[in-house]
Formats: structure tokens, C-alpha cells, sequence
């Protein structure tokens, strides 16, 4: 009986604290939350956040020629669903297969007789003249009534893709974004054509958008996308874009240092003096980046008398860590000490990305790059060559065999 004292006394603790706990739940339960900063960077991620319908952006203003000929502006999607997407037809890769995308979409949506209207803007309007944009629309048996095919001014495009979606645009680049429009121009999300499980949600949220009869005012929706606030004061769109811009001020990268799998630093100045094979990749990618890395392997095996370096970085650092890029690289059979894979801060990798190598980086997230390139013995930069073209990768071994042969910098050598 001596412990009893002590045990009421504990029980009273516990009893309290359970108390407090109740209390505090209780009082926050119906409190609506509010986006922190930490949230905030998640917009235009992987992870999608309750938003107001009122709150989601807008489509802006547009004109351009559509395939037909005529002219084309925003009010022709008044009323309508639509799935709006960038591409270019000279493309033999990433623009493909998301046209095969929406190609089954489009039968998909048919037979279910929903009433969607694809909406694909060329980002190459120099070639994608509406002559060859019919052609083009021709290998998907693209219906004229329910798939449009946009070409125009350069410039226009670009402020469709940024200003209406946050997704940046240049000639020539990929995006594997389709961004779905309700019936009163609201941005409702963006979907990844890549994945079979972001396709589901699609045609999830298309449901739902058909189904609508009035616009759904202060429902919360969920959603990728920034809000117009959002995207008013932080100047820029779905990416996550550090808000610290004094990197703009620092001089052009000609070299760079980033993190290995074994997180040491590694970069330009440990591969002077070798000829290397550079590209960009991500490990959550489930096919363009597979089949690159496939081809990458290959050539790891057969240039495998000749000293030549291969590096890999990731697009998407935030998620591919050293031991997850280690688990892929030892899955995919690279030679440690001649295989490097690189990531480190995102902002860094951008940079190194966008200055370095020249690609064009995907603010909205990992960016897709076909090409491999092809760095001298002084780290200048000699060419790239598209992965996936054999006349490519044949000319690519041809340069690697001149570039070994080299004992000293060109004159029009430069660092890139």
C-alpha cells in the first residue's frame, strides 16, 4: 500500500496532460489552415495542396494560328474542358510519346463520349508552319474538332507557357506538364503524361470538371498549381524557385563542384585532362531517362578501352540523394570510378545545368534533356548528340576517337 500515493499522483499526471491534449485538439480542429513558407516551395512539386477555386490562376489572353489556318484565341475554350500541352514536331522523342499520350486520351475521352478538347502549342514555330502541323496532327488521327494544333509568334507562345502556366518556355523545349483548363478558364492542375498514376488522376479531375454546372466559387480543390497571389508576388510560376536571386550577379559558370555518391565533392576539376560524356537524368523517371541511361550504359561497355568519363546529374535533387542515385547506379551496372553521378543544392544544379551545359531547365520540375554531351580534355564542350538517333551516337564515337587524340587546347576551343 506505500505505492498507492505515488501512483494516484501519477495518474493525476496523466490525467491532465490527456486533458490539455483534448483542449488544445479541440480548439484547433476547425481552424483553417494556412499555407506556411515550407508549403509554399511544395507548390508546382510533387505534392498537391487544398486551394480555393476562386484562388486557382487563370488562363490569359492568347491568339495564335491554329493547323487549319485560322486564328485562335482563348475564347474558342470558353465553355469547354481542355488539356493544353507544349510541344514540336521535329521532337523524335519526349514530344512523341506524350502525342501517343494524348492520342490514347483522346480515344479515351471518345468513347466515353466526355467532351475534352486537346490543345498542343508548338514551342518551334519557325518550323511548325499550320502546313506541317497538319501533317503532323495526321500521325495521331488528332480530330480537328477536338485536338488543336497552335503555332504563332515566338513570343506569344512564351507568355502563354509562363504567364497563363508557369512553365517556361524556349525553342525547342520539353515539358511533361499537361495542364487541365475548366470550363471558365481556371487552371485547375497539371499532370505528368509520363506517369500511369498521374494519368488516373487526370482523368479524375476531367471527371469532375465535366460534371460541374457552375463555377465552383470557394471549394476547396486540389492542386499543383500556385495561387494568382502567389504567383503575383513571387514572380515566377509552378517551379520552386529560391526567392534569393543574387545568384543572377555572380559571374557565368564555366566550371563547377558538386556532390558524388560517396558525398564528396566532385566536379570539372577532377576531369581535366580526360575526355567525358556528360547528361542529365532523374531516377523517378520511368521512361525517357531509363532509355537514356540504357544507352549511356552501352556506352560505358563499349568505350570501354578508351578512357572516357561519364557524368550523370540529376535534375531532381531535392528527391535523388547519394544512396538513392547509388541504389540506381548499381541497378543499371555502372563502372564505379568511371561512372559519376552528381547532385547537390538545386539551385546549383540549375546553374550548372542551364550555364555550363547550356540545356534549358524546367523550372517546374526535373527537366528532361535528350542530349548527351561531350566535354574535351580542357572541359570545353565539343557537341551533343541526341541519345536516341544512331546517326548520333555514331558520330558522337567519332568525335570521342578525335577528341583522345588531341595533346593540345584548339584555337576555337573554348570553356563553354
Amino acid at each position: 500500500m506505500r505505492g498507492r500515493p505515488g501512483f494516484l499522483s501519477g495518474m493525476i499526471i496523466l490525467t491532465t496532460f490527456l486533458i490539455l491534449v483534448a483542449i488544445t485538439l479541440i480548439r484547433y480542429r476547425d481552424r483553417p489552415s494556412a499555407r506556411s513558407g515550407s508549403d509554399a516551395q511544395k507548390v508546382g512539386g510533387t505534392q498537391r495542396i487544398d486551394m480555393a477555386w476562386q484562388d486557382l490562376p487563370r488562363l490569359k489572353p492568347f491568339e495564335l494560328l491554329e493547323r487549319s489556318g485560322q486564328p485562335i484565341s482563348e475564347g474558342v475554350l470558353e465553355n469547354q474542358v481542355a488539356l493544353v500541352s507544349f510541344f514540336f514536331s521535329r521532337c523524335p522523342s519526349i514530344c512523341k510519346r506524350q502525342n501517343e499520350a494524348l492520342q490514347r486520351l483522346q480515344t479515351q475521352f471518345r468513347r466515353q463520349d466526355q467532351d475534352v478538347v486537346l490543345v498542343s502549342v508548338t514551342v518551334d514555330p519557325a518550323h511548325d508552319t499550320p502546313e506541317i502541323l497538319r501533317d503532323y496532327a495526321l500521325l495521331y488521327n488528332a480530330d480537328p474538332s477536338k485536338w488543336l494544333f497552335l503555332t504563332g509568334d515566338m513570343q506569344k507562345i512564351k507568355s502563354l507557357g509562363e504567364d497563363s502556366f508557369g512553365l517556361p518556355i524556349g525553342p525547342e523545349t520539353h515539358s511533361t506538364s499537361l495542364m487541365l483548363v475548366d470550363r471558365w478558364g481556371r487552371i485547375r492542375d497539371r499532370f505528368d503524361w509520363e506517369q500511369p498514376s498521374e494519368l488516373k488522376k487526370l482523368v479524375e479531375a476531367v471527371d469532375t470538371c465535366l460534371a460541374e454546372e457552375a463555377p465552383p466559387g470557394e471549394q476547396l480543390l486540389k492542386t499543383r498549381m500556385p495561387s494568382e497571389s502567389d504567383r503575383a508576388s513571387e514572380g515566377h510560376g509552378v517551379g520552386t524557385v529560391e526567392k534569393d536571386e543574387t545568384w543572377k550577379n555572380e559571374p557565368w559558370l564555366d566550371e563547377f563542384t558538386l556532390t558524388n555518391l560517396d558525398q564528396r565533392p566532385f566536379g570539372t576539376q577532377q576531369l581535366l585532362g580526360k575526355v567525358w560524356l556528360a547528361n542529365s537524368f532523374f531516377t523517378r523517371c520511368p521512361t525517357i531517362c531509363k532509355e537514356m541511361m540504357s544507352q549511356v550504359k552501352t556506352l560505358q561497355d563499349s568505350l570501354e578501352d578508351k578512357p572516357v568519363m561519364l557524368v550523370s546529374l540529376t535534375s531532381d535533387p531535392g528527391y535523388d540523394d547519394p544512396p538513392k542515385m547509388k541504389n540506381y547506379a548499381e541497378n543499371i551496372g555502372f563502372e564505379e570510378g568511371r561512372w559519376h553521378f552528381l547532385t547537390g543544392d538545386p539551385l546549383h544544379i540549375r546553374r550548372v545545368m542551364s550555364e555550363y551545359f547550356g540545356m534549358f531547365v524546367d523550372l517546374e520540375g526535373p527537366t528532361h534533356d535528350e542530349h548527351l554531351f561531350l566535354i574535351d580534355k580542357w572541359g570545353s564542350i565539343r557537341g551533343k548528340f541526341a541519345y536516341d538517333k544512331p546517326e548520333d551516337i555514331i558520330q558522337l564515337r567519332m568525335e570521342v576517337d578525335r577528341l583522345l587524340a588531341e595533346t593540345e587546347k584548339p584555337e576555337s576551343s573554348s570553356a563553354p
